[in-house]
């Protein structure tokens, strides 16, 4: 079945059993990396605001035989599912005094996300990117966001500067960051007891925030950087594991910054979802200048 010919039935599937009332809307998205999804949204009359449900899993499904009257029966009950948890209100997004305390930061690549940075707002940082998303949880800010477009500073009658200040001061409150070693991690993870001289001798450590989601994004905090210096009481290099988090390893591990960038590479190529790749490069936090800068240049 041709995706076109699939989009068409199921529209015309999901309209059978809601009614002709109801607005169906599929969006092609552009993501993170140049990557896109598609994904489809049900409302009904009155709604401003339904769960958009990704459409490649379906597709799938269909291609594996599923019949199109399943597949519209299993995105209503996702849609349902939303519903019951009770969607966010947004009737406050068009209003910058009520929308801008839950704006916040993300780091992305900047030249993976060219067509992407047309058309929103942004700061150049190193060889990222600093971006801007409204989150949309009222308690859970794990909860779907949306990303602040140039449209929206215009709606809101704001500069690019007034976003970056307000989102810049709002990331740490909303979304605090952790610092760890790695292998206290590993061990709330696995729930597994490592010996102290093995955690000592692994030496590398991990940034992230509470949610460990886009967490990356405190390296551009110079007071978060300046505190892992002075607990490590040296210099020290940061690979971005992700646009999740980061790894501190301190310079006197004697690991040159080359090693480390083809380390971080072999993990963003194997390990790492497309989507959530950061950079291949290696950064150093030189202590004396309070400085971040670039140690290992990635593609």
């Amino acid at each position: 079945m041709k995706y076109e010919d699939f989009l068409t039935q199921l529209e015309n599937c999901i309209r059978s059993k809601e009614g002709k009332e109801v607005r169906i809307h599929v969006s092609h998205i552009i993501k993170n990396n140049g990557r896109y999804m598609d994904s489809i949204s049900v409302m009904s009359c009155g709604e401003k605001v339904s769960p958009a449900v990704g459409l490649a899993p379906y597709y799938q499904k269909a291609l594996g035989g599923m019949s199109v009257e399943q597949i519209a029966d299993q995105i209503l009950d996702c849609i349902l599912h939303f519903r019951k948890q009770g969607l966010p209100n947004v009737d406050s997004f068009a209003d910058f005094e009520k929308a801008g305390g839950k704006i916040v930061c993300r780091l992305i690549h900047y030249r993976k996300n060219q067509k992407l940075l047309r058309s929103v707002p942004h700061r150049r940082f190193l060889d990222l990117a600093v971006v801007y998303y409204y989150l949309l949880g009222e308690d859970d800010f794990s909860s779907a966001s949306i990303l602040i477009q140039n449209s929206h500073l215009e709606l809101w009658g704001i500069t690019p500067e007034e976003l970056h200040a307000r989102a810049y001061a709002n990331t740490p409150v909303l979304l605090p960051y952790e610092f760890g070693s790695m292998m206290a991690i590993l061990r709330n993870i696995t729930g597994m007891d490592f010996p102290d001289e093995e955690e000592e001798r692994c030496g590398m450590y991990v940034l992230s925030n509470r949610l460990k989601m886009f967490g990356a994004v405190n390296m551009i905090y110079t007071n978060v950087l300046e505190m892992i210096a002075g607990f490590l009481g040296e210099d020290f290099y940061l690979l971005p594991g992700s646009v999740h988090e980061c790894i501190i390893v301190p310079v006197s591990m004697n690991t040159q910054a080359e090693e480390l960038q083809e380390m971080v590479k072999d993990i963003n190529r194997t390990q790492v979802e497309p989507e959530e790749f950061l950079s291949d490069s290696v950064y150093r936090y030189c202590r004396g200048d309070r400085s971040l800068i670039i140690a290992a240049e990635g593609q």
